[in-house]
């Protein structure tokens, strides 16, 4: 009598598991073949039957016959990654690497940086006041000193990237903003007015040309 009740279920059990291609013996668990197997989970589920896959920095690229999958890339928290220091922070402004992951919460950061606004004495940040740059050192081992830091930093011209990069001159100019004057004010509106009476003019040209 009870293999006649459980006959049912392993028959539907058998079909649904025919509809969706999944071999018998791998389970139907939380991470299971039909949970790997699902269209929706192929991006984020590995393939072992993909032609090729590349990761860098958390960037994954993987190729499922003449299909192209491409991963996002994500700035991770790892050993070697340039910060910049923000919020209330007594060194707020300032540009460093991470030389050790100490929790979930903490990392070690030294800037040897060669400006004096930019550099960061060694010690220990929270994550909610440091802010993850595109910049990463690459060769950097955990728990590395400041003169191996200082050489590696020298090589991959962090200072130089870091100037000519649009986030530090966005920054440069909200600064340059904050500290500006009433009367210097008055002047910037006054040249935003000139540049937006240039531009009409020169679309009215355009506008009438065609």
């Amino acid at each position: 009598m009870l293999w006649l009740v459980r006959a049912p279920l392993f028959i539907r059990i058998h079909q649904s598991e025919r509809r969706n291609k999944v071999p018998r013996h791998l389970g139907h668990g939380r991470f299971s073949a039909r949970t790997l197997y699902h269209p929706s989970q192929r991006i984020q589920s590995p393939t072992p039957w993909s032609d090729n896959k590349s990761s860098t920095n958390g960037h994954t690229t993987v190729k499922m016959g003449e299909a192209l999958i491409e991963g996002s890339n994500w700035r991770l928290v790892e050993v070697g990654r340039v910060v910049v220091i923000t919020g209330d922070h007594p060194y707020a402004g300032g540009l460093g690497a991470i030389v050790e992951i100490v929790d979930h919460k903490r990392v070690l950061v030294d800037g040897p940086s060669s400006d004096r606004e930019l550099a960061v004495p060694r010690q220990c940040v929270p994550l909610s006041k440091c802010l993850l740059s595109q910049f990463v050192i690459d060769g950097l081992l955990r728990g590395s000193r400041h003169g191996t830091l200082k050489k590696l930093w020298e090589k991959c011209e962090i200072d130089d990237k870091w100037k000519q990069s649009n986030w530090a001159k966005k920054r440069d100019q909200m600064k340059r903003r904050k500290n500006l004057t009433d009367f210097d004010r008055f002047k910037v509106m006054r040249l935003q007015k000139q540049r937006r009476f240039e531009e009409r003019k020169a679309l009215a040209k355009i506008k009438a040309s065609a």
